[in-house]
């Protein structure tokens, strides 16, 4: 019996979508960003393709000062964490930086491995 109920138990890590769609760039000298880890933080991806994503939320490009705004009213810390793939276009993640300064944010990081 119990190993028929593993047989027909369902495998769940095929239904989740990546979270982390972006590679991010290796870093020797990186410094520790603990308030990236935190629930209400301000996260900024930019995939490969050029892909926008604020949290795990695809957007355009110029949804995202409101996105940040709402954020901040919300009690989020006045700091933008930045995701960018490896191999994103720099002119797509010069951007979304861009836009982040739109939203009167003055306080950037990006993240790396």
């Amino acid at each position: 019996m119990l190993a028929l109920l593993f047989l027909l138990m369902p495998n769940n890590s095929s239904y989740h979508l990546p979270r982390n769609p972006v590679d991010l760039t290796e870093s020797r000298h990186a410094s520790s960003m603990p308030g990236a880890l935190k629930e209400d933080a301000i996260r900024i991806k930019v995939a490969r393709d050029g892909q926008i994503y604020f949290s795990d939320l695809r957007v355009s490009r110029d949804k995202l000062p409101d996105l940040i705004q709402e954020a901040l009213t919300k009690g989020a810390e006045k700091k933008v964490y930045i995701l960018a793939d490896a191999r994103a276009r720099y002119g797509k993640v010069m951007e979304v930086l861009s836009e982040v300064r739109v939203a009167e944010v003055e306080k950037v990081c990006f993240l790396t491995e």
